[in-house]
């Protein structure tokens, strides 16, 4: 059943009780699956927090184009689009990332959109990591929501409603996480999520620490170091740079760091928080990938998404040019 009207987003409140859904105009068979969660303990630091700016860019060069216009980076969608978005979401059971802002950083969970009533979406309940610290979700908490559907990448930013029991298709009732409908989302074509190479003739270098995007040192010292390595490829996901070997041996799958990215000459710079998702050793060094997170839940981030964004699209352009030469 989808939400009628176009109303806000009602207030957060526990539930527990038990539905019973079996979608009338829904000839797919509703399962529900338990998925593993990704969720990052990373040592705290006790530093002085500091604030920065999402984005540091030189003034933006004029468009000279007649009559051309310019793509939305991240569209945003009206109520109508949304609750359309997500009833394709649920029919399909898609597959999603939720996003969560704890006191030792950022941390993902995988889920999946199961079901939607005139309240509530209904995901499936994320499952820690073996050893990790559980996380009970509470009533009211703003989590952060993104899913693969056709041609787009949705982010939207709800509130949690509570743990619910939900049963499909007349089966055993299950608990499931209950989330408010959100009031925004906003899509990004998945082409932006393609890896692409940093061009030859172009500079892209990040420094990245141990910690949050706001907690960069003044300076690298043994305790609280600061390493520098350049980029090979980039997307609005994440990246992989060349760094340094030293880094290698502070650095963990899982672990939370603050980036500082800078492209070309002119020295335009983004901060970012990112995870560690890969660490391997080189004959010259350290091969790091990194994920970025959060990056859909705050002014900042969104901006700083834009900004990327903007940068893969440059390097696909070159790539595609010189691949045209090439021919």
């Amino acid at each position: 059943t989808l939400p009628s009207g176009e109303s806000a987003a009602p207030e957060a409140t526990e539930s527990t009780t038990t539905r019973s859904i079996t979608p009338l105009d829904n000839p797919a068979v509703f399962v529900l699956l338990r998925y593993t969660s990704t969720l990052t303990q990373v040592p705290t630091h006790s530093i002085r927090k500091k604030s920065y700016p999402a984005v540091c860019m030189s003034p933006p060069k004029t468009d000279k184009g007649i009559g051309k216009k310019k793509m939305a980076v991240l569209e945003e969608l009206d109520i109508t689009q949304i609750k359309g978005v997500i009833a394709d979401a649920a029919e399909k059971q898609v597959p999603g990332t939720i996003t969560l802002n704890l006191n030792n950083g950022w941390v993902n969970f995988r889920t999946r959109v199961l079901a939607v009533t005139d309240e509530r979406i209904l995901l499936a309940m994320p499952i820690e990591d073996e050893g990790a610290a559980p996380h009970e979700f509470c009533p009211g908490e703003k989590i952060g929501l993104s899913f693969k559907l056709k041609h787009h990448k949705y982010l939207s930013l709800m509130a949690v409603g509570g743990v619910d029991a939900l049963s499909l298709q007349g089966q055993t009732p299950e608990a499931v996480l209950s989330a408010c409908w959100p009031v925004q989302m906003q899509r990004l074509q998945r082409r932006a999520y393609t890896r692409v190479d940093v061009p030859d003739q172009c500079i892209a270098r990040a420094s990245f620490w141990l910690g949050s995007r706001d907690d960069e040192p003044a300076g690298t010292t043994p305790d609280r170091p600061v390493w520098t390595g350049q980029v090979q490829n980039i997307s609005a996901g994440g990246f992989q740079l060349h760094g340094p070997a030293e880094a290698g041996e502070h650095l963990e799958i899982g672990y939370s760091v603050g980036v500082r990215l800078v492209f070309g000459t002119a020295g335009d710079a983004v901060f970012v928080d990112a995870q560690v998702r890969h660490v391997g050793v080189t004959a010259e060094g350290t091969s790091i990938g990194l994920q970025f997170i959060g990056l859909g839940q705050t002014h900042d981030g969104k901006a700083a998404l834009d900004f990327i964004r903007r940068k893969v699209s440059e390097f696909q352009r070159i790539e595609a040019q010189a691949v045209n030469v090439r021919r």
